[in-house]
């Protein structure tokens, strides 16, 4: 299994059981989120994950007010560029899969912030916090139109009047990249 790997956007061998900090690029990570829907495609419109990291950035700012975390809230999904994006349910089932999404996140924080991993727990918790508001407002905003929702929990809000963009994926990509270079240049 350690010798699988995928050939990825720039060309790369990319080896997501035994991956090489060096063979990460931002490139291939905009590509891949860009180009990936989220709900695994069972959403009215193209969603990518590129977009949804950008919004789950930019609440992150508004929230605290810092470069730093909003550049983390950016990434935060960005492993998928390598494993793809698992729905959670089948997720939870794998236990290895986790321990390598979280292995390879901790190597794209490395390299494309140079922030030390791993993050403190209270990073984690925040960062997670704002996905999955972001979640929920999804849900309730595009989800919600043809689905019966379960009750959000209590200690979560949804966004009221969020607008979504539903961009093509060229589109996210250039907003993916021009938000990571905004928020790098400013740490």
């Amino acid at each position: 299994m350690k010798d699988n790997f995928i050939l990825t956007f720039t060309g790369k061998k990319f080896y997501p059981f035994s991956a090489n900090i060096n063979d990460i690029c931002l490139e291939d990570i905009a590509q891949a989120l860009s180009n990936i829907c989220r709900y695994n495609g069972h959403c009215p419109n193209f969603y990518s994950v590129s977009e949804h990291c950008v919004y789950v950035s930019n609440y992150l700012y508004k929230q605290y007010e810092d470069s730093e975390i909003a550049l983390l809230g950016l990434l935060h999904d960005s492993a998928e560029a390598y494993i793809g994006d698992i729905p959670s349910p089948v997720k939870h089932l794998f236990s290895g899969i986790k321990d390598i999404e979280n292995n390879l996140l901790n190597m794209i924080y490395s390299k494309l912030t140079n922030i030390s991993v791993p993050l403190s727990e209270k990073r984690i918790l925040d960062i997670k916090t704002a996905d999955l508001t972001l979640l929920y407002t999804e849900l309730n905003s595009f989800m919600s139109k043809k689905h019966k929702l379960p009750q959000l929990p209590k200690n979560f809000k949804v966004i009221p009047d969020f607008e979504f963009k539903f961009l093509e994926p060229k589109k996210a990509l250039k907003l993916f990249v021009d938000k990571y270079f905004e928020l790098k240049n400013e740490l």
